[in-house]
């Protein structure tokens, strides 16, 4: 566990200078001729330092050898960078602040070395790290430096989308680390408003002791609850924030069998670094549920299950009072619903009554158009979202209708469905897509994979349809048949995600 480390050796990350040099050196991260390859700077390799350069691969480190270098000397050395490509590491060192470092704006770290400043007695202020920038997310570890007050650095808005920072016994931390959370050991956390790392909750019952936790506001990590006997996990009701992990699920409940419903009633932001906010809902209670706005949050962020054994909630009055309709069917569908739970199905006949579903945004279930003469889907100009929970179906099917042009949808996004396909397209007016681009171009409208007339857009020859052909699922978003449909799909990503 991650609080084990903390304890027992005082820092969160280990790492080998010698194997994070090869691995800069080897995978050509660093386009920059200016190289610094010493494990440290001390008074000796201080003078190798390439002092013209504003750009300059290295693990940077910094130990108790500073310590017998002049400040000014520091900072006549290190004045013109100004990128650093690789890491920076500052480590038991007399420093009271970077101020010699005050021109580096801009880390590339593709390859996720680990930056850490720790066990720096002195320091007292770090204000470089407030606004640089950096290429990629990575592991930071700001520890056990007594004079400094991090409090403010991990809300800071450069570092919003990382999902492993750890700032622990210093003057002044920002949040708490998480651990394996039990009866004992609760209390400790009570003035906690926000939680860094793993939190979690394991052969435990009293859930009542867990009230401690009702401050809690931020999590940033991973959040898993198994083998307890809790119902649901409102004792984290008053969480915001969830800024999840990019390996593994964010959220991870299984193995609860009295889990009945979720309880995150407040959780209005959940961020990854990764293309999916992913949760796994398993082997809980057979009636365990999601309300529709629970669902309704999640698929706004893109969520990505493991498993979802969960169906709707029977709730049909929602806590911001607009207004939601069981589906029937369309004739006897109200007018003005903002949101319909069921299993939508447009067919013959229905096409008068199609314009009920204008003010429609979600679904919470599915929609199928068949064999309707409908030329496009403006009435659905409002619809942002369909979740299919309850079965395997696809979320949306627009199946055999001839004059089927346009299927635009203006605001859709991620529509879900725990089965293989979200999105199937079959059997409507020819060439509704003039060549695979095309095709993906919808696909990022939409933020989905289709299945079209069988197959999958990388299949589709310019200007022209193809025979159905069979689906083996399109929940993968990234295929690599074509070269140009992986260069469209990345550009999805870079776009969307």
């Amino acid at each position: 566990m991650i609080l084990t480390l903390c304890i027992c050796f005082s820092t969160v990350f280990s790492y080998n200078f010698e194997d994070d040099f090869r691995i800069l050196s080897e995978t050509e991260t660093c386009s920059s001729p200016c190289w610094f390859n010493k494990s440290e700077v001390t008074t000796e390799t201080i003078e190798l330092w390439p002092t013209n350069c504003t750009k300059v691969c290295s693990i940077l480190t910094f130990t108790s050898t500073i310590n017998k270098i002049p400040l000014e000397k520091l900072k006549t050395t290190f004045q013109n960078l100004t990128v650093l490509c690789g890491v920076l590491r500052i480590e038991n060192t007399t420093l009271k602040n970077l101020s010699f470092l005050e021109n580096l704006d801009f880390i590339s770290n593709s390859n996720e070395f680990e930056l850490s400043i720790s066990h720096n007695n002195e320091l007292e202020e770090i204000g470089i790290l407030f606004s640089m920038d950096f290429s990629a997310i990575f592991p930071i570890q700001i520890v056990n430096n007594s004079r400094l007050d991090a409090s403010l650095l991990c809300e800071n808005n450069n570092y919003a989308a990382f999902d492993v920072i750890y700032v622990h016994k210093n003057l002044k931390d920002c949040g708490c680390i998480g651990t394996v959370f039990n009866e004992n050991n609760i209390e400790n956390y009570k003035n906690c408003t926000a939680m860094f790392g793993t939190m979690e909750f394991d052969n435990t019952s009293q859930i009542s002791k867990f009230s401690a936790l009702s401050n809690m506001r931020n999590i940033t990590g991973k959040l898993i609850v198994h083998n307890t006997n809790f119902q649901n996990i409102s004792f984290l009701e008053n969480v915001v924030k969830f800024r999840g992990n990019s390996a593994n699920a964010s959220i991870d409940l299984r193995d609860n069998k009295n889990m009945t419903h979720f309880g995150l009633n407040n959780l209005t932001e959940m961020i990854t670094p990764g293309r999916w906010f992913t949760l796994n809902f398993e082997n809980l209670h057979p009636d365990f549920c999601l309300t529709m706005e629970e669902m309704q949050r999640f698929t706004t962020v893109n969520a990505k299950f493991v498993k979802n054994e969960a169906k709707y909630c029977n709730i049909t009055i929602r806590e911001d009072g607009q207004k939601t309709c069981v589906w029937d069917k369309m004739s006897t569908l109200d007018s003005q619903c903002i949101h319909v739970m069921g299993h939508v199905i447009i067919s013959a006949g229905d096409e008068s009554y199609v314009q009920k579903l204008q003010t429609v945004r979600n679904i919470y279930g599915s929609l199928t158009i068949q064999n309707t003469s409908l030329e496009n889907l403006a009435f659905l100009g409002n619809l942002t979202n369909v979740a299919n929970l309850n079965d395997t179906s696809p979320a949306i099917q627009l199946i055999s209708n001839p004059n089927l042009k346009d299927i635009f949808i203006n605001n859709m996004a991620y529509p879900y469905t725990p089965g293989p396909d979200r999105f199937i397209i079959r059997n409507n007016a020819p060439n509704l897509f003039y060549d695979f681009i095309d095709c993906m171009n919808y696909e990022t409208s939409v933020k989905s994979n289709i299945v079209y007339n069988g197959g999958f857009c990388y299949d589709i020859e310019s200007g022209a349809d193809y025979e159905d052909g069979g689906s083996n699922g399109s929940d993968n978003f990234i295929r690599t048949k074509d070269f140009f449909a992986g260069v469209a799909l990345a550009l999805f990503f870079i776009g969307h995600i």
